[in-house]
Formats: structure tokens, C-alpha cells, sequence
């Protein structure tokens, strides 16, 4: 090998020269490496989790839905005859007590029908009398030979037609009375009286305005829907359990007395009624939540509701701690019982559902379990809603 010098020179080195050289080199990489160190590999600690040991029972399955509450017995007050309204007797919403003055219509208009149809019964009444003595007459010239069959038959017919006229008459002075009484519009039992729905002046027209509502508060009914969708195939009794609640959530006793056999086509859902039992503060016309069982789930989970989570598809899985390791399931829910989910299929006795930490848990994260025992609430209205007229509205 030859090597340049400064002055261009040609430098000639010997064989074992290079030997040495490679040898040098091939020492300083192998010095290089040996100070390099290996990167430590990271070890992720187990996620610390709570489980809840998954375990069967048997839940119902209640349908949910909103009623109106309305008495047992409500009237509707209409009115019977044709006038002004003049005067309202009660205060609105205050309870009344059978026959209590509740409207007066013009009374006017009745008075003076009623007068001329009691002069019409004066008329014919006299009238009858002159054709009764008209006709002992006649029967007694008769008897004498003195006049004619047909003058006998003549004042004996007038006779009769002068006691049906005043049949007539008095009909009339009758069906004159009635139309006066009815001008004063009184309660027809005990009850609430709600409020008037026609404002003084207004002109009423018979059997058709109706004038107000009585509902008797102590004995109330509560009338719901439910949709075809949500009772599918079961057969909805007058023994299904129900539970109503007030607008505050506190329960009120009561059960099912009637339930429609057929389905209304326009709002494809079915009507059913249930009678409050206990005493409630609850009034006509308020609304009422309502929980009909429509059946009896054997071999179900209740999981907590933060536990199932769902999926933008729609579907739903929850977390299970296999080995150390979360693992998702799919699972299929039903309905929900108070705080938690109804599982359907997905679980098995003894499985451990991740309660919490959710959000950082991947497929296969290792965790560390620490097992609590389920919490079971008494709130019984979904999401906890006071429920009001608001609420309502936005539904």
C-alpha cells in the first residue's frame, strides 16, 4: 500500500503495518458498542378497577308511560237550554255539594214562555168545561129525542178534543218549566268543580256548550297509552301490577280496571286505565307517572347503568376482568330498573363487570380488581324527572 506525502512523495507501508491498523480499528468499534446500553423495557402497572360478581335473579319488565289524571266520576256540565250567560256560582277549582248553584242563563225569555203557556192552560181548561157541559147537554136532548145522532156525536167529539188540547196545554206549561229550571245549572253531586269555560255574556247553546267539568278528587282515575311497539305479543290483564307516582315521585297505590281490546290505527297505541286506591294529593287533570309490568325476567343481571356501554351502532358491551385482564362482552339489555340496566344475554353467573374507569380501559389492559356488592336504590322514576307541566311539554 502506498500512501502520499506532504511533498507528494509516495510513502510505501509494509504489510504487517496494516494488520495492525485493521486490528486498532476493528477494537475502537468494539469499544463503541460495549458503552452502549440496551433501553429498559416499561412494564404497565394493572389499571386498579371495581367489579361488580354478576349474578342472575328475576326482575320485571315495566313499561313506562304519562297519564292524566281524571275522577272517577266526572260530569260534564253542559248547558240544557239557549240564553246569556249571566251569572257564575262558584269559585273554580273549589269542591261544591250536590244542587249548589253553579250558572244562571237569561232567565227572562223562560219566564214569559212560561206564563204564556200557563195562560194556555186557563184557555183550554175553560174551554174543555163549556164543551163538557156542551156535551151533558146534547147527551140529554138525545135521550129526549129532541136532536139529531150527528148533533149528539158533534158535542161529544168537541168535548174530547177540548180535554186533549188541554193535555197539550199542560205539556207545554210543563216543558216551559223544566227550560226555566234549567236556566239555573246546579251541581248534580258532591265533587270539584273546575274551571268555567265560557265567560259571562256569552250566549250558550242547548246541549251543545259545555260549561265546566265535576270530578270527584277522592276518587280518581288515571288514564295512559301505551304503544303497540312496546307491548309487542303480551297479553296485557286487569291483573298486571301497576305503580303510579305524583308529580313528585312519591308512589300511590293502585291498580287496572280497564284495558282496551283494540289498538288505535292513528296513534298506533292502546288505552288502559288505572284506579288510584290511597289517598293522594294528586288533582283531575294533573299528570301522573305510570308503570305497567308487562312481564316477569327469569335468569337476568341487573348492571349498573355506567357499566353498559353502547356503541354508535347501537349495540351495547360492558367490561369483564378475566384473569387480571378486561375483556369486552357483548351484551343485549332490556329495560331499566331503577340505577340499573336489565342484561338479557352476554353474562354468566360470576362474571366480574368493570364498574368504573371505563374511559381508560382498553381490549386486553391489565387490571386490579377490587370487588364491591351492588347498591340498589328506591328511586323508581326514570332519570329521577319531577314531573310537571313543562316536562310535558317538551316531550
Amino acid at each position: 500500500m502506498r500512501l502520499k506525502s506532504d511533498n507528494a512523495m509516495p510513502l510505501t507501508v509494509s504489510l504487517p503495518l496494516r494488520s495492525t491498523l485493521v486490528a486498532v480499528g476493528a477494537g475502537l468499534l468494539l469499544l463503541a458498542g460495549c458503552t452502549d446500553k440496551k433501553p429498559a423495557v416499561k412494564t404497565v402497572a394493572p389499571l386498579e378497577v371495581t367489579v361488580l360478581s354478576a349474578q342472575p335473579s328475576e326482575e320485571s319488565l315495566w313499561l313506562e308511560s304519562l297519564g292524566r289524571a281524571e275522577g272517577a266520576e266526572e260530569i260534564s256540565i253542559q248547558a240544557q237550554v239557549t240564553g246569556t250567560l249571566e251569572k257564575i256560582g262558584y269559585r273554580e277549582g273549589e269542591s261544591v255539594k250536590k244542587g249548589q248553584v253553579l250558572f244562571v242563563i237569561d232567565q227572562d225569555p223562560y219566564i214569559v214562555a212560561l206564563e204564556s203557556a200557563k195562560a194556555t192552560v186557563r184557555q183550554r181548561s175553560s174551554e174543555l168545561k163549556q164543551a163538557d157541559r156542551e156535551a151533558r147537554r146534547y147527551a140529554q136532548l138525545w135521550a129526549a129525542k129532541a136532536v139529531s145522532r150527528k148533533e149528539y156525536d158533534d158535542a161529544a167529539s168537541a168535548a174530547d178534543i177540548a180535554r186533549a188540547s188541554l193535555r197539550q196545554a199542560k205539556a207545554a206549561q210543563k216543558d216551559a218549566e223544566i227550560n226555566l229550571a234549567y236556566t239555573t245549572v246546579t251541581a248534580p253531586s258532591d265533587g270539584t268543580a273546575g274551571r268555567s269555560l265560557v265567560n259571562l255574556g256569552a250566549l250558550v247553546t242547548s246541549g251543545t256548550t259545555q260549561l265546566a267539568t265535576l270530578s270527584q278528587p277522592e276518587r280518581l282515575r288515571v288514564t295512559f297509552t301505551l304503544s303497540e311497539r312496546d307491548i309487542e305479543q303480551s297479553r296485557i290483564t286487569l291483573n298486571n301490577p301497576v305503580r303510579l307516582f305524583d308529580p313528585y315521585g312519591k308512589e300511590i297505590e293502585g291498580n287496572l280496571d280497564y284495558v282496551s281490546r283494540e289498538i288505535n290505527s292513528e296513534t298506533a297505541t292502546r288505552t288502559l286505565r288505572a284506579r288510584i286506591l290511597s289517598k293522594t294529593d294528586v288533582l283531575p287533570g294533573q299528570y301522573v307517572h305510570v308503570q305497567l309490568e308487562r312481564e316477569k325476567l327469569k335468569n337476568v343481571f341487573r348492571i349498573p347503568q355506567q357499566a353498559v356501554l353502547q356503541r354508535p351502532d347501537g349495540t351495547y358491551r360492558v367490561y369483564v376482568n378475566v384473569n387480571g385482564k378486561a375483556l369486552s362482552r357483548d351484551v343485549t339489555v332490556g329495560t331499566w330498573k331503577e340505577t340499573d340496566w336489565i342484561v338479557l344475554t352476554g353474562l354468566k353467573a360470576g362474571d366480574e363487570v368493570i364498574l368504573d374507569n371505563l374511559q381508560r380501559i382498553k381490549e386486553g389492559s391489565p387490571v386490579k380488581a377490587t370487588v364491591t356488592q351492588p347498591v340498589r336504590t328506591e328511586a323508581k322514576i326514570p332519570y329521577g324527572i319531577r314531573i310537571d307541566h313543562s316536562d310535558i311539554d317538551k316531550l
